[in-house]
């Protein structure tokens, strides 16, 4: 959900085994303009093709159980001790945090219906 993440701007690092993925700043900015949660029909079709990873993806089908059970296990204190791990600079920030937080604790309760969206646009 990192609009930004295009071929030309991929923010994430390959080594043929595994990657990193690093600038996050549009991931949990909720307020972009008619930006829709990932779990709504039809919220990941606009941009989804020009994601860096679409092409590799595309066209494949997934078993989303394993990333399904991940999301499901993260719990309310788990959120709560990365909250609390905070650095204390990034405290006086808290707002973002807490909306972060928040969002994070959504898409865990929406997951199912995320990962439908992301296998239909896959599909």
């Amino acid at each position: 959900e990192n609009g930004d993440r295009m071929s030309s701007n991929p923010n994430l690092l390959f080594d043929g085994r595994s990657f990193a993925i690093f600038d996050h700043e549009l991931t949990f900015m909720k307020d972009l303009l008619g930006r829709r949660p990932p779990w709504e029909p039809g919220s990941l079709q606009g941009g989804a093709r020009l994601h860096v990873l679409f092409a590799g993806l595309a066209g494949r089908s997934y078993d989303w159980s394993r990333l399904e059970g991940a999301w499901e296990a993260i719990s309310d204190s788990w959120l709560d001790s990365c909250r609390a791990a905070l650095p204390g600079d990034w405290q006086l920030s808290q707002r973002v945090a807490d909306e972060a937080l928040a969002y994070l604790k959504e898409l865990r309760d929406n997951v199912r219906p995320a990962l439908a969206e992301v296998a239909r646009v896959l599909s």
